[in-house]
């Protein structure tokens, strides 16, 4: 269950709006647009919010999130706007510096993604050693962009994209796959390397 995770690191959004509206008492949130867009094979609902701190603010803080569609967990599904709305919300108060604690990423992304990585085992095939061997090879053959991996990655198995990155962060999540899901990123990773060896020629 999520609720093992320990989230004592991480501000709840309620507690993000009620500082802002207490240091900004004409302040306001609103939703700059929201979308459903599809990644490789994945819809999601993406929200863009602005935090005014005055109605002549110029300069909002400004955040955005993505929220799988349809949602992977009870906690997500058939709420999925409401949920991305949310977090969308306390990225753009964090923007200008409020209740951030150690992170952008508030107690309820984390809980939402940590229910999604906590799945029935039965529900989620674990990843063969071979297929771990064989992403990690094209990993060093590619030379892949950091950012192009991450939206892979988040489009193939959100649920192991880490909400924060450190070294080493692509070999821990490939660990954590499926075989359906290893597939699609394998695929993905000889597509970029034969469209590479095409450009060479």
């Amino acid at each position: 269950m999520a609720g093992k995770y320990d989230l004592g690191g991480y501000v709840e959004v309620q507690d993000r709006i009620r500082e802002f509206y207490e240091r900004f008492p004409e302040g306001s949130l609103r939703c700059k647009q929201w979308t459903v867009r599809e990644f490789n094979g994945q819809a999601f609902v993406v929200y863009e919010a602005l935090a005014y701190r005055s109605p002549d603010d110029k300069l909002p803080g400004e955040g955005k999130a993505w929220e799988p569609f349809p949602g992977k967990t009870s906690f997500t599904r058939n709420s999925e706007l409401m949920n991305a709305e949310t977090s969308a919300w306390g990225r753009a108060i964090a923007a200008l510096g409020i209740a951030t604690n150690r992170s952008v990423a508030s107690a309820e992304e984390v809980a939402n993604r940590v229910a999604e990585r906590e799945e029935p085992l039965e529900e989620r095939e674990a990843i063969e050693p071979e297929q771990v061997e064989g992403l990690l090879v094209l990993l060093e053959m590619g030379d892949f962009k950091p950012a192009d991996l991450k939206m892979a990655m988040v489009g193939f198995a959100p649920s192991v994209v880490p909400e924060k990155f450190s070294k080493g962060w692509v070999k821990k999540a490939i660990a954590q796959m499926t075989n359906s899901e290893a597939e699609k990123l394998q695929k993905w990773m000889q597509e970029q390397l034969d469209s590479k060896a095409e450009v060479a020629a």
